[in-house]
């Protein structure tokens, strides 16, 4: 697998420099922000957000800060739009929430410990992914099939973008 912990779902929230996922990700979006850190952080323009607002995407800042919720809304829906329309994208997520009670947060916290997990014993074929996706899951006191099957989902579309990345990356060596 071509991504680091660092490069990890196209946000430059840098895994390796802390004790676990979730510690990185309370301690990077853990905390209100303005539209630029929030840029910053999850790797999409601050004009693309600005967009997704619009469009009911994201939920309306506060003022002009921005929550770790919707920190977490925008990597999913950047990681999940590889795959499917934005609006579907948003959608889904929206829905798998409601249904679970599971917060963003938490989405995104269980999908990068199974990314890096899966990385780091190679494996990344359907059953192993799923397996490593459950197991996290469970650490995070949740085990729902809906939750399970967007994460997965989200790891696919992931894990597709970075390997579109690595293409990118080839052609230009040619």
């Amino acid at each position: 697998m071509g991504f680091t912990d660092k490069g990890i779902l196209g946000c430059d929230i840098d895994f390796r420099a802390y004790p676990d996922v979730s510690s990185a990700i309370d301690s990077e979006i853990g905390k209100t922000m303005l539209l630029s850190d929030l840029g910053a952080v999850t790797g999409i323009l601050p004009s693309t957000i600005q967009n997704w607002v619009k469009r009911g995407y994201i939920s309306k800042p506060d003022g002009k800060k921005y929550t770790a919720e919707q920190a977490a809304d925008i990597i999913l829906l950047d990681n999940i739009k590889n795959s499917v329309e934005l609006s579907d994208a948003s959608v889904l997520l929206r829905g798998v929430k409601e249904k679970s009670g599971v917060s963003s947060v938490d989405l995104l916290k269980v999908l990068a410990a199974s990314l890096i997990r899966a990385k780091r014993f190679n494996s990344t074929d359907r059953s192993s992914l799923q397996s490593v996706i459950n197991i996290e899951l469970r650490s995070f006191g949740k085990g729902d099939r809906e939750v399970s099957s967007l994460i997965f989902i989200i790891a696919l579309s992931a894990l597709s973008a970075d390997y579109k990345r690595l293409a990118r990356e080839e052609i230009k060596s040619i």
